[in-house]
């Protein structure tokens, strides 16, 4: 709560598409999903950080339009061992 007063939110009220992609989907769930992949990316890169990159814009992380999509194996995972 304290960080969305000190913001005024979360929202960018010029998202470029190429600078945050997955914020810029208006599919929600496409949204979720891409998100959840992020997340399961930060846990490897937590435990194995064999790949920094200081930007991930411009499609680093492709966006997730399915939940069949394999690589949301990686956030399972994750979501797994945090329990």
């Amino acid at each position: 709560a304290g960080r969305v007063w000190y913001t005024s939110g979360t929202q960018i009220a010029r998202m470029d598409p190429y600078s945050n992609p997955v914020a810029a989907s208006e599919d929600g769930r496409v949204r979720f999903l891409s998100y959840a992949l992020v997340h399961g990316m930060y846990m490897k890169l937590l435990v194995w950080p064999s790949f920094l990159c200081y930007d991930y814009s411009m499609d680093a992380v492709p966006l997730v339009q399915s939940a069949a999509d394999l690589r949301l194996l990686l956030p399972l995972a994750s979501y797994l061992a945090l329990l």
